[in-house]
């Protein structure tokens, strides 16, 4: 549980990656909208905005590739984990998203 820390030490030091906020996409990515996540337990907009699209993007990823413990998931079941967790895990932009039909090609639109 630590990567995201542990990422951060090793990107905290090149100053144009502090300069587009990428230190801190590493650093918080792990952090809840209810302040439930880790390693500082920011919720809400005190996470930064780039922090919380890489924490749904990550966890699509992750969702959706095969695991040694378990098979992937269908991008359908995997936007509607990210549907059913928006508000408290997730910000709402990706249920936004996925509720007008502008996800990104191959994703899955609303059911």
């Amino acid at each position: 549980m630590r990567h995201a820390e542990d990422g951060y030490q090793i990107v905290k030091g090149i100053k144009r990656l502090q300069e587009l906020g990428v230190t801190a996409m590493v650093r918080h990515h792990h952090e809840r909208l209810e302040g439930k996540g880790y390693p500082m337990g920011l919720k809400g907009e005190e996470i930064p905005l780039g922090a919380r699209i890489l924490a749904a993007s990550d966890s699509f990823d992750a969702m959706t590739t095969n695991r040694s413990y378990r098979a992937k998931l269908s991008t359908e079941t995997a936007a509607e984990e990210l549907r059913r967790h928006s508000g408290t895990q997730f910000g709402s932009g990706g249920r936004r998203c996925a509720a007008k039909g502008a996800c990104p090609p191959g994703q899955a639109q609303p059911a």
